[in-house]
């Protein structure tokens, strides 16, 4: 039985490291929280958020690092389809 939930802890672990992570950009996640837009690039600089990257002027933070820090509680996708991004598009 232990061996059986031990594999699939291991799967789920798996899997979540390999999806696909979608991103948000300092001003959409000021938008979200009511913050400003420097505190997030500051706070993405100093590498406060594990996966965040910056392309050209811009950084991309994922929304897995702010929802499991309570930051963010709705991806805003669902609101607003042009925010439904991952770094891969557009390469």
């Amino acid at each position: 039985m232990e061996q059986e939930y031990a594999l699939v802890i291991m799967s789920m672990l798996f899997a979540s490291a390999h999806a696909e992570d979608k991103y948000l950009t300092p001003p959409e996640i000021a938008t979200q929280t009511g913050t400003s837009e420097s505190n997030w690039r500051n706070k993405a600089a100093a590498g406060e958020f594990p996966g965040a990257v910056k392309r050209g002027k811009v950084w991309f933070i994922p929304y897995s690092v702010l929802r499991s820090r309570g930051i963010i509680k709705d991806y805003p996708g669902q609101i607003e389809d042009d925010v439904n991004r991952s770094l891969t598009e557009g390469e």
